[in-house]
């Protein structure tokens, strides 16, 4: 006895759950934005050491500066084409991290008479721009902090500043890496490139 089947044809396909959104215009460009402003806040603050050391100067700063933006945009952009599901928890945390800059800096314009507000606003960008990419940022950091400070005892020429210059330089492309992995689409899903903020923030 052959019994015919009551679910219409076609409607296999139409009972597939469906895959997640993308991002419409408005978010990749927010997330276009975030990137480059993050990459181009830590591109800029790790340039400032190396970069003292060569007659360019500013210009070596804005280069620097200007590269990681451009490839920060390039991509949040492609974050922010899948969708508020990726881009929100980088925005959560980034946000996290400008208020903590922002409440360091202005500590030091208190404490400090030469701080000024460009320095509130540099370690506000900084702070952001590291809680928008935490796990990248702390190991970068750590890793070329300790081979800056190995250096330091080392060799006499390279001054403390040096390994702290060192370790910013591991931070930002430390920070970009984990931009670039958002950007395969592997972050959201890999244990290795993910940290858990106290308030649930991650990448």
């Amino acid at each position: 006895m052959v019994c015919a089947s009551a679910v219409p044809a076609g409607s296999a396909a139409q009972m597939q759950p469906a895959s997640p959104a993308e991002g419409d215009a408005a978010t990749t460009l927010a997330g276009a934005a975030l990137g480059s402003v993050s990459m181009g806040a830590v591109s800029a603050a790790a340039s400032l050491v190396p970069c003292r050391r060569t007659e360019a100067g500013r210009d070596c700063v804005r280069l620097f500066t200007a590269s990681g933006a451009a490839l920060g945009l390039a991509a949040g952009a492609t974050v922010g084409q899948r969708g508020t599901d990726a881009l929100d928890p980088v925005a959560g945390g980034a946000a996290i991290g400008l208020l903590a800059g922002a409440v360091v800096g202005l500590g030091l314009r208190a404490t400090l008479d030469r701080s000024s507000w460009l320095d509130v606003l540099a370690l506000s960008l900084v702070g952001g721009a590291i809680g928008a990419a935490p796990a990248g940022s702390a190991v970068g950091f750590a890793a070329a902090g300790a081979v800056g400070l190995i250096l330091w005892r080392a060799v006499p020429d390279f001054t403390l500043p040096d390994a702290l210059g060192a370790g910013l330089v591991g931070l930002a492309v430390g920070a970009m890496l984990q931009w670039f992995d958002r950007a395969r689409g592997d972050a959201l899903e890999s244990p290795a490139m993910t940290i858990r903020l106290p308030l649930g923030v991650g990448p």
